[in-house]
């Protein structure tokens, strides 16, 4: 528009205005019908417009309508618009971004910690998680009944035999803190598990001569074999759930060949004892019914071998010798656990009786509070830690109570034992015959012996475990200087050292 032009505009404008001043007492419809403003058109013809939209069908309503209040919204409820759903998307990107950083953290965490567990560990945590497969559907309900999959009370709990209850699952862990197990004892556990699994044979044996052992004195390569897999049924490893199934099922298979092609007898009855107890333990915890058949095999020839009342068992048969009759006993006990039928036999059962009859009348003393080999110590004084340890653990699978008179006074003149640093508490390792006795029969007496004993054995354990990769020696123990880890040598040694520091679950207490 020109200069001109819009002066013009403006005279026609301020005309209008002095018109309407001047006609304003006429009436609006006067002014419309005489001269209407520009305004005042536009006004009529938008209420005109929305007269006839009303009109037309609702389809073409929605359009218009649409339109309409788009065009009359202009820009700024648009621009509005659009600002905040820009704010509500960034919003939402950052929330995921983080969540996603989050889990993935997580998930880093948790598995470092499972493959710290099993491969230098529980843990349990677990440990650990000792159970990392699911197991098969064949065997699910067994395992249920066994209570392998959640872990039992003590006294059998979850379904398992007295005493075996807190091996796996939710027991393991609950007992592994409830008794004073923890990270360290965990790692060294599973540590000590690794180094027994590389070292072991195709045919599923372990060759003792390898690593600093010697034929002999029961050492003997099945009876070995047989000790190393009872630290990974003590840890809720069997043939059919852990991590080491296939280690436990390859070594109880090398042992049920040799069993048929040698007999029941390996070496002195130390070897047949180790032997009953690995066949026994896998049974409980599900192997084959070749299995079941040698383990009540075993336990047959030992019940045919007790001579009768006041005896135990001998390096070869019945005997006297607390010693050998320690770890029988034990294996027995096992048996009975697994309801092999030697054991629910009349015979059996009255075995189990007189045994109990020769602890608690010849081989320990309540007088003294000491045991020995043959009973040559009892009522003298002159017992020996050694044979106390077996005596009191001997009167605690046997049930007997915990306030006894005997295991009162074995327990005082442990804690002695203990403060003099001979066996654990010092950087070097006693004997780990005496460890593996002490540390089971301090266990089952709890009280302030088990904290003074429990203190000192993982001062004493975990430092002297070697370190560097398990491909080589680390995760063993250097064999003892005794009659155990001369014969038996770094696999027994790295076996019982296995077992005590398993001792927070691998027995529930029995009396």
């Amino acid at each position: 528009m020109s200069k001109n032009d819009f002066d013009e505009y403006e005279e026609e404008v301020i005309e209008d205005e002095e018109f309407e001043e001047k006609e304003e007492a006429t009436g609006l419809a006067g002014v419309f019908q005489r001269n209407a403003p520009i305004f005042a058109i536009s006004a009529a013809f938008h209420f005109l417009v929305l007269f006839i939209i009303s009109l037309i069908p609702t389809t073409q309503i929605a359009e218009e309508e649409v339109k309409m209040v788009i065009t009359d919204i202009v820009e700024v409820e648009e621009v509005e618009e659009i600002e905040e759903i820009e704010e509500i998307e960034v919003e939402e990107v950052e929330v995921e971004v983080e969540t996603e950083t989050e889990t993935e953290e997580v998930t880093e965490s948790e598995t470092e910690i499972e493959e710290t567990l099993e491969s230098e560990t529980d843990a349990e945590s677990e440990e650990a998680e000792v159970i990392s497969e699911a197991p098969p559907a064949d065997v699910a309900g067994e395992m249920m009944m066994m209570g392998i999959s959640g872990g039992g009370a003590a006294g059998g709990g979850g379904g398992m035999p007295k005493g075996y209850g807190n091996r796996a699952g939710g027991g393991k862990k609950a007992a592994n803190g409830k008794y004073g197990g923890d990270k360290k004892t965990m790692n060294a556990v599973d540590r000590a598990l690794k180094w027994l699994a590389e070292h072991q044979d195709k045919d599923g044996s372990w060759d003792f001569a390898k690593y600093e052992g010697h034929e002999g004195h029961g050492a003997e390569r099945t009876a070995i074999t047989a000790g190393a897999i009872l630290p990974f049924l003590g840890a809720g490893h069997s043939e059919r759930v852990g991590n080491y199934k296939k280690t436990v099922k390859s070594g109880i298979k090398y042992i049920n060949q040799q069993i048929a092609a040698k007999g029941t007898h390996f070496g002195r009855n130390y070897g047949s004892a180790l032997i009953l107890m690995a066949l026994a333990e896998a049974s409980i915890f599900g192997s084959s019914s070749t299995t079941e058949m040698n383990a009540n095999k075993v336990a047959e020839m030992f019940i045919n071998g007790y001579l009768g009342k006041n005896m135990g068992w001998g390096y070869s048969g019945g005997g006297t010798d607390l010693s050998v009759s320690g770890w029988v006993a034990l294996g027995l006990k096992s048996a009975k656990a697994a309801e092999l039928p030697a054991m629910k036999s009349e015979k059996g059962k009255e075995v189990w009786v007189k045994y109990k009859e020769w602890i608690g009348g010849s081989a320990t003393c309540e007088t003294s509070g000491f045991g020995e080999y043959h009973g040559r110590a009892v009522g003298t004084g002159k017992g020996t830690p050694h044979m106390t340890w077996v005596g009191m653990f001997q009167r605690q699978i046997l049930d007997f109570p915990s306030d006894d008179m005997f295991l009162a006074k074995a327990s005082e003149h442990t804690l002695g034992w203990v403060k003099g640093g001979k066996w654990v508490g010092t950087e070097k390792m006693g004997s780990i015959y005496g460890i593996y006795y002490g540390t089971l029969s301090a266990f089952q007496q709890q009280g302030k012996l088990w904290k003074t004993w429990n203190a000192g054995m993982k001062k004493t354990l975990i430092p002297n475990q070697r370190e560097g990769s398990t491909k080589e020696l680390g995760g063993s123990w250097n064999p003892t200087i005794d009659s155990t880890g001369k014969y038996g040598g770094r696999v027994l040694t790295t076996a019982l050292a296995a077992l005590c520091l398993e001792v927070y679950y691998r027995y529930d207490i029995m009396h």
